[in-house]
């Protein structure tokens, strides 16, 4: 990552991915990379070595309606946002459900 990038995170929010259970973890939740790894290691010292622990961004709306995998308690079977706002997703043209193709 660019150092001003990981230093101001793009305008995301971002946490501690567990890469073992696929899921977000810790609850932190940072405006950076940077910060959530520190307050990722005042939380669990020198455990935040680990290889299973990196920064990822946290799903946008957008994401989460297009059915994107981040774990369980972000939806991993499918949209973890309410129908009726898939629905309005949908008529705004912001997404476009999947066609069933046969092979």
């Amino acid at each position: 990552m660019k150092s001003n990038f990981y230093e101001e995170g793009g305008g995301r929010d971002w946490g501690i991915w567990n890469s073992i259970k696929k899921e977000f973890q810790f609850g932190i939740r940072e405006k950076s990379p940077m910060l959530a790894e520190a307050k990722l290691f005042k939380k669990i010292r020198y455990n935040a070595y680990k290889y299973r622990f990196e920064t990822r961004p946290y799903p946008t709306e957008k994401e989460k309606a297009l059915g994107f995998q981040y774990g369980p308690q972000y939806g991993g079977g499918g949209p973890p946002i309410p129908e009726k706002r898939v629905i309005e997703l949908v008529e705004a043209g912001i997404f476009k459900p999947h066609l069933n193709k046969k092979r």
